[in-house]
C-alpha cells in the first residue's frame, strides 16, 4: 500500500474518533468533494491545516487492522517527524475482559509501536491512553488495567504518552 503525497510531519493513526476525520487526509485535501466527509474535512482544517498532517486512521480500527496495514506498506517513505498513536480502544469492545485481553490489547499497542520504530525510527510517538467509554464501571476498570500496561511502554525517549482520566465513570474515584 503506497501513498502519493508530499512529506508528512505529523502522521495520525489509530481509531479516527481522537483526530476525527477520514484516511488520508491531508492539508490541501484536494478530492475530498464527498457530501459526509465535508463536516470532518472541515474539522481537519480548523485543528490540523498548517501542520502538513495526513490522518491514517480508520474509525472502528482493532490493532491488528493497523498492524496489518503497517506491515503492508503504510508509513513506508513516510518519514513523520511525529506520530499521534490511539490504539487498542476498539479491541476493549463494550464489556470488560479478563487479563488475558488486556495483555493481548497492550501487546497489539507494543507490537505497532515496534513498526513505528522501525519504520520512522527520528519520529517522537505520542500515544494516547484508551479513553473512558459507556456507562458501565467495570468498563472503566478494565480500561484502567489496559492504560497501566500501555503505561509500562514508555522507553524514556522518543515515546510520549498522554494519560486520560475516568471522569466519565462516576463510580470511579481514584482516576489515573
Amino acid at each position: 500500500m503506497r501513498y502519493a503525497f508530499r512529506i508528512v510531519n505529523v502522521f495520525t493513526v489509530g481509531d479516527d474518533r481522537f483526530s476525527g476525520n477520514p484516511l488520508c487526509v491531508f492539508e490541501d485535501a484536494k478530492g475530498m468533494t464527498d457530501a459526509q466527509y465535508q463536516e470532518l474535512l472541515a474539522n481537519w482544517n480548523a485543528n490540523f491545516k498548517g501542520w502538513n498532517a495526513g490522518n491514517f486512521g480508520w474509525g472502528g480500527d482493532k490493532t491488528q487492522h493497523m498492524l496489518w496495514r503497517l506491515q503492508n506498506g503504510e508509513l513506508d517513505g513516510v518519514n513523520p517527524k511525529v506520530i499521534v498513536f490511539l490504539g487498542g480502544t476498539n479491541n476493549v469492545g463494550g464489556a470488560p475482559g479478563d487479563d488475558a485481553k488486556a495483555g493481548e490489547i497492550v501487546r497489539g499497542v507494543k507490537a505497532i509501536l515496534g513498526r513505528f520504530q522501525q519504520k520512522a525510527p527520528n519520529a517522537t510517538v505520542i500515544l494516547t491512553a484508551i479513553f473512558p467509554r459507556g456507562t458501565n464501571p467495570q468498563l472503566y476498570a478494565f480500561i484502567k488495567k489496559i492504560n497501566a500496561g500501555i503505561a509500562q511502554l514508555a522507553d524514556g525517549s522518543g515515546l510520549r504518552i498522554i494519560r486520560t482520566g475516568t471522569a466519565r465513570a462516576p463510580a470511579v474515584t481514584n482516576g489515573s
